[in-house]
């Protein structure tokens, strides 16, 4: 083999080498892009999972609150019917004592 074509062999293999490397380089990039697109994929993925999470969290909390709020008021309801019976059976008593305390005083 002569020099000349030793040289060229030479070349040509330095010139595959370099094919080869940016050949890589470039699929690299794109093996990076594409992660970064599917790294954002899940990140918004998961954002809206959270957040539905979140959504039907806070609609069952208003729920419970509301049905334990109907409960509080109607227990209190039941209590306060129940002192203004207790009240006014005791005026009543009060009024009717006063009467006949003041009637027997005469």
């Amino acid at each position: 083999m002569s020099r000349n074509d030793l040289l060229v062999k030479i070349k040509r293999a330095e010139t595959a080498a370099e094919q080869s490397v940016e050949d890589a380089e470039k699929e690299r990039t794109l093996a990076l892009r594409e992660g970064d697109k599917e790294s954002l994929s899940i990140i918004v993925d998961a954002r809206k999972k959270a957040e539905s999470k979140a959504s039907k969290d806070l609609d069952k909390a208003k729920t419970d609150i509301s049905k334990n709020k109907d409960k509080v008021l109607k227990d209190g309801m039941v209590s306060i019917e129940k002192m203004q019976a207790v009240s006014q059976d005791k005026s009543s008593n009060s009024a009717e004592t006063f009467v006949k305390k003041f009637l027997e005083s005469m």
